[in-house]
């Protein structure tokens, strides 16, 4: 049986990470890397976990099991949006 779960929100926010190969970097590459803008990303979830410090999202939610956990940091946060409240259980 699933928790219960706050949502669905979308959130707005600015992904900081960039995901890179282990490969050497020519100092003009690595100053490419750095130059780019931050990304402004959206996601979509039910809150599993909230706390002062993040909000924790899973986007699939089955009986005994959820999708990974997606944990944004409060202070990465554009915009949060609630989204049409659940009318019933999650699953039947």
């Amino acid at each position: 049986m699933p928790p219960d779960l706050a949502g669905p929100v979308l959130i707005v926010w600015k992904d900081h990470e960039d995901h890179t190969s282990a490969d050497w970097l020519t100092y003009a590459d690595a100053d490419a890397q750095v130059s780019k803008p931050v990304a402004l990303v959206r996601s979509v979830g039910w809150i599993y976990h909230e706390n002062r410090e993040a909000v924790s999202l899973v986007a699939t939610v089955g009986p005994d099991e959820c999708s990974g956990v997606l944990r944004i940091l409060k202070r990465v946060i554009v915009s949060r949006l609630d989204l049409e409240p659940d009318t019933g259980t999650i699953l039947p």
